[in-house]
Formats: C-alpha cells, structure tokens, sequence
C-alpha cells in the first residue's frame, strides 16, 4: 500500500495538462422550479455554484434521496445524464461546480468540499431530503473527490461510487463501513489504475467489501461505460445509511 504524497501531486498535474477546466458564468439564475442553478453563500463569503434537479414534489411528505455528483477537472459529470436516461428512481441531483485552476475535491490546492458540505446540510434542513440515502459518485478528479468526501464524513453517506480515482489508502480504516463500488479503466493513463485497485485492496484489509469493476483496454473515460450500467444504479438506490447488511448487496 502507498499513501500516494507525491503520486498525487503528479496526478493534479497530469489531470491540468490533459483537460482545459471549466470557466464558470459570473453569474447564475437562481434556482427555480424542478431544475435549475444557483450560487450558495457559504460562511466565509465564498459563493458556491451549483445545478439542482428536484423531484416531482410528493402530496404525502415522502422524503426522496439525493445523490452528489462531483465533477472532474474539465467540469463536467456525466452520471446525472447517465441517471435521466435509464430513468432512475425519484431523487435530488446536486451538482456543485469550482474553478479546477484553483480547486481541487480534497486538500491538494484549495479543497472545495466544506463549501459542498455547507450546500448539503443547508438542503437538508430546507428539502424533503431522506438523510439515510445521500449518495456521492464522481469521475477522475470527482473521483477522488468521492474517497475524500467520505473520508471526510465517513458515518453520513448510504453509498459511494468513485470512478477512475483514487485516495490515499490510509484513510481506508475510516471509510471501509461505507458501501462502495469502484470503477477504473485498466488502459487509464491519467488516473493510473492502480490507484483504485490498492484502495480496495485497503479497504478490503479494512474489514470493507466494496465492489470493484475495472474495464479491460478502457481509458480514462471509464465513466461512460460506469455510469450506462443499470445495475450500478439499482445497487446504489438500494444502499441506506446504517444497514447492517447494505456493504454486502
């Protein structure tokens, strides 16, 4: 096991090399309706942006998941597209956005994730969020961004699939409880596959039992074919928070 120090630092630089990063609007519609974007004013004066998709409301208070995409360097995450075209189960998408120049999904340069955790507690107290299914995906950066997230909040997460990323596997002892299916494409040059194949085996050493699907000759747009298979969604959708028995569905 390696706990990735300087791997990391190369990876963030390959990653900038290979995708321009997104260049967000200075402004944004506020959020209205089922869909929509806004800015968050977080507490130190950062303004987050995010999309929201919002379910049909529900007459009798039924609380619905939310699943929190990450996206990756170039800014975008295809699993909400994914998600609408297989027509998944009713749910909150949450799709926060950062400049990539200046932010990463963990504390290599500036770590966006408080200000997604400030955004989620906030929705929590204000939608007809179910708190025992808040599940994080995302791709490359996102990726990472995932194993960071729950890292960070290893008891608040029902589930967790990060795609072409990696963590450092130290951090496994603090994570294995949480259900994970990873993903990672063996040809991947930018996100070495070797990144997710010794975190689940840290996990795994842990006491976890994450999932672990790894396309053979795919690149790093791994995400494609992730984020295309029904069976990841019905698994994930089936995932609650502090289920003795969801790691091993």
């Amino acid at each position: 096991m390696h706990a990735l120090p300087c791997q990391l630092t190369l990876l963030v630089c390959l990653l900038q090399s290979c995708s321009q990063p997104s260049v967000l609007p200075s402004t944004a519609v506020e959020k209205t309706g089922p869909e929509g974007s806004g800015f968050h004013a977080c507490e130190d004066g950062y303004r987050l942006q995010y999309k929201l998709t919002r379910p049909a409301e529900s007459d009798d208070g039924t609380r619905v998941p939310l699943l929190l995409c990450l996206h990756g360097v170039a800014g975008g995450t295809q699993a909400p597209r994914a998600l609408r075209e297989l027509d998944g189960p009713s749910c909150f998408v949450l799709v926060p956005s950062v400049p990539s120049k200046e932010f990463s999904w963990g504390p290599k340069r500036r770590n966006g994730l408080p200000y997604v955790f400030e955004l989620v507690d906030d929705l929590l107290e204000n939608e007809a969020i179910d708190p025992d299914r808040i599940y994080v995906t995302g791709q490359s950066m996102g990726g990472f961004g995932t194993f960071a997230a729950v890292a960070s909040r290893p008891d608040f997460f029902a589930a967790a699939v990060p795609v072409c990323g990696g963590w450092k596997t130290a951090d496994a002892s603090r994570m294995h409880k949480v259900p994970m299916w990873v993903f990672h494409g063996e040809a991947d040059k930018v996100v070495p596959v070797r990144y997710s194949r010794e975190m689940v085996k840290a996990l795994r050493a842990a006491g976890g039992q994450p999932r672990y699907t790894e396309f053979s000759g795919v690149g790093h747009n791994s995400w494609v074919k992730a984020y295309e298979s029904e069976e990841l969604w019905i698994w994930l959708f089936e995932q609650h928070r502090g289920s003795a028995d969801s790691a091993r569905h």
